[in-house]
């Protein structure tokens, strides 16, 4: 297929291009911009898939990496009306979604309804249920904590990082990942007391681990039952 190319007002080069599988042909949009993750998304209504990447990607990887994951996105998107449970606290809560008019989510302890106006919202519906969730979770329980030991701190924020659940700042600051709400409250409050404990000792020497274990004496074993917790695969 001879290749459609041109920039848009946001300086996004964009391109179409496809192929011929097992499948059919397959279409797909290249969106590349200056910084961008590889990035791959199925329009259901329209039957092609959009590929966001940065511009140094060239053509022929972007097209194995359709190949490799085009069968994967499309299952997904079309098992997005009967997803996976959603992991709260340790428990999995079955989620009913709604493809409708409206963009929220509504949380009622023993199931979570999603509202959607199109299927590929779902990710960011995630997304926003678990920064509003934790936060507020997370903040009280936060500076509680840090009331209750006498001590001088600050909560920051949640984002969605995957190489954390908690970061301490050297300013005294904490910051927590979205995801950390997916395991037990017990885990949650271990998580909150190693990062205070952050606030005497800014390593993980000796001293820390034993101001983390005056805090939490059962650290450890919190350690071990949140490494063999299996989450379901919505989380990216």
């Amino acid at each position: 297929m001879a290749r459609i190319k041109y920039t848009n007002r946001k300086n996004q080069n964009i391109s179409f291009s496809s192929f011929l599988c097992k499948d059919g042909f397959i279409l797909y949009k290249i969106v590349r911009k200056n910084e961008a993750n590889l990035f791959l998304e199925y329009i259901e209504e329209e039957n092609y898939y959009v590929v966001t990447c940065n511009k140094s990607i060239s053509e022929a990887d972007i097209k194995q990496y359709v190949l490799n994951n085009y069968e994967w996105v499309m299952n997904w998107y079309k098992n997005v009306e009967d997803p996976a449970p959603w992991m709260i606290f340790g428990d999995k809560v079955p989620v009913h979604v709604i493809i409708g008019n409206e963009f929220r989510t509504e949380y009622l302890g023993d199931k979570i309804n999603v509202y959607l106006r199109h299927k590929r919202d779902y990710k960011d519906a995630v997304k926003m249920f678990y920064k509003q969730f934790a936060s507020t979770y997370l903040m009280p329980r936060t500076l509680e904590f840090i009331n209750k030991l006498g001590l001088k701190g600050q909560f920051g924020r949640v984002s969605w990082a995957t190489y954390y659940h908690g970061l301490c700042h050297a300013n005294k600051t904490i910051d927590f990942s979205a995801k950390l709400i997916q395991y037990s409250k017990e885990y949650i409050d271990y998580v909150i007391y190693h990062e205070i404990a952050h606030f005497t000792h800014m390593n993980h020497k000796r001293e820390f681990w034993r101001l983390v274990e005056s805090y939490c004496p059962n650290y450890k074993e919190l350690e071990k039952q949140a490494y063999h917790m299996q989450f379901a695969n919505h989380m990216w």
